[in-house]
């Protein structure tokens, strides 16, 4: 599964990160973070691959979460 700007939001407010936090655990930017979550900037693979080992989930954990996220959304 692709991390999306709005997936990787979901994951990094659920696991209590701010951009900044995010941004120091992959050598990225808070700036870029932002711009990504924003898609004002393009995600390259090694971005996704960085941001992917920041979080420490695998792709089930990131679908359940997603999925909570998104019943959450429709219920609220």
């Amino acid at each position: 599964m692709r991390l999306t700007p709005k997936s990787i939001r979901i994951i990094r407010v659920h696991l209590g990160m701010t951009q900044l936090d995010l941004a120091k655990l992959t050598g990225l930017s808070s700036g870029f973070i932002s711009a990504i979550e924003r898609e004002d900037r393009k995600m390259q693979p090694h971005h996704e691959a960085a941001i992917r080992q920041a979080f420490g989930l695998d792709d089930a954990t990131i679908e359940k979460l997603l999925s909570v996220s998104n019943d959450l959304r429709i219920a609220g």
